[in-house]
């Protein structure tokens, strides 16, 4: 695995040249914190636009409108809850 010390950094290319268009996450994969940090907001996203999207006549420029919803759960308090039972993590990438 690739882990990163405090205060160290990588950087990483992806080119995006897709033949069609997609929208793509990232999330971090630290083990057995997946959702955790998830739910806590290490996560984001990027819509690659292919030269075809034309044809399907999606909404553009000022109607296209990046969202990304997040499902979590609050304690009474209306703090982030998460179970205390340890889950292991399943990777669909």
């Amino acid at each position: 695995g690739r882990t990163f010390a405090p205060g160290e950094e990588r950087w990483y290319l992806y080119p995006n040249d897709h033949l069609r268009s997609a929208t793509l996450w990232v999330h971090d994969h630290s083990m057995g914190i997946t959702r955790l940090n998830s739910i806590m907001g290490l996560a984001s996203f990027w819509i690659v636009h292919a030269h075809d999207d034309d044809v399907l006549r999606l909404p553009f420029g000022e109607f296209d409108v990046p969202l990304l919803i997040s499902d979590c759960s609050l304690d009474a308090n209306a703090q982030l809850w998460s179970s205390p039972i340890f889950h292991q993590e399943a990777y669909f990438e």
